[in-house]
This record gives C-alpha cells, structure tokens and sequence, in this order.
C-alpha cells in the first residue's frame, strides 16, 4: 500500500530519516490530503507518483476515486520550492490507459508542470494473490501482463512530448 497512508508512522521516520541525513524516497499515489503530502514531501529526496490515466472519470471507474486531488497534489509540488526530484509512473495497463491519446495527455501534463520524467511501468498480476487471500475478487484477472518491449512506443509518444522517459526498473539514479 501506499507509505504515506501511514501518517502516525511515516512523519517521525522521514523526520529522524533528515536528522541523520538518511536519504528518503517514497512511491505514492499522492490521493491524500494535499497538507499532509506537501508536509511529507518536505522531509523526501525522491518521490515516485502514479498518475494511472488523466480521464477523470475512468480514473474513478477503476480506483474508486477520480484523479483531481492526485494531479493537483502533483501540481502543488512541482511548483514549490521543495527540494525533492519527482518521477511521475505510469503503471500501462492494456486496453485502458495504454492509448496514445492517454499516454501524450499525461506526457504534457508532467510537461507542463515543469516536470521531465516519466517512468513508465509494465502491468504485472502480482497483486492478484492478496485479492484471493482476501477473499476478493481481481478485476484484473483477464489482462496481459506486458513485457518492457511492449513499451517501447509509449516511450518514444513521452519523449516525443519533450521528455525523459524510463522503461520498468530503470530509473535517474
């Protein structure tokens, strides 16, 4: 899950974490209170935020929620003067955030931000073991898992936007 849903935990590790020049970097999906995501990203080196796709509406269709308080918490960081590298990720799932139109609309979002990096992530099912052990079902047991390859040309749409772009476990450091 998400470290920064664990506000009691993660506020005094990150604190201690800076006092002893520790460096930090969380992977989040920044559907928090924008507050206590600004509060934590002062206390990161690196962040890593999913944006799953820019539809508002779609968005909410697969997560429950929609995107608007993510993109904003996003927006409200790149336009800070924090001190904290963010790497926005794609985690491409076929047939619904896979599409050029997507892909681009989020390359000039990250853009227009003042952002330069995307990393873009191949689906994979290995959450599908918790659903079954919770008793739930997984709404993603029918989609392929994708392969780096598989990602090449939304690669080439995001660098064609103007940015870096990372494939699965490559990141800038």
């Amino acid at each position: 899950g998400d470290p920064l849903l664990q506000r009691k935990f993660m506020l005094p590790l990150l604190q201690r974490c800076r006092e002893i020049r520790i460096n930090t970097c969380v992977e989040t999906t920044a559907s928090l209170s924008s507050a206590w995501f600004m509060e934590a990203a002062s206390l990161l080196d690196w962040i890593f935020v999913d944006i799953k796709t820019m539809d508002p509406e779609a968005h909410k269709c697969m997560t429950g929620r929609d995107n608007v308080l993510i993109l904003k918490n996003i927006r409200l960081l790149a336009e800070s003067d924090l001190d904290c590298f963010v790497v926005v990720r794609i985690p491409v799932i076929l047939g619904f955030n896979d599409s050029e139109e997507n892909i681009r609309a989020t390359a000039r979002f990250v853009r227009d931000c003042g952002l330069e990096v995307i990393n873009l992530l191949p689906f994979h099912r290995l959450g599908e073991s918790k659903y079954k052990q919770l008793g739930l079902e997984y709404a993603f047991k029918d989609i392929p898992g994708l392969k780096l390859d598989q990602l090449d040309q939304a690669a080439a749409w995001v660098r064609e936007e103007g940015l870096t772009c990372y494939t699965g476990w490559e990141t800038p450091f």
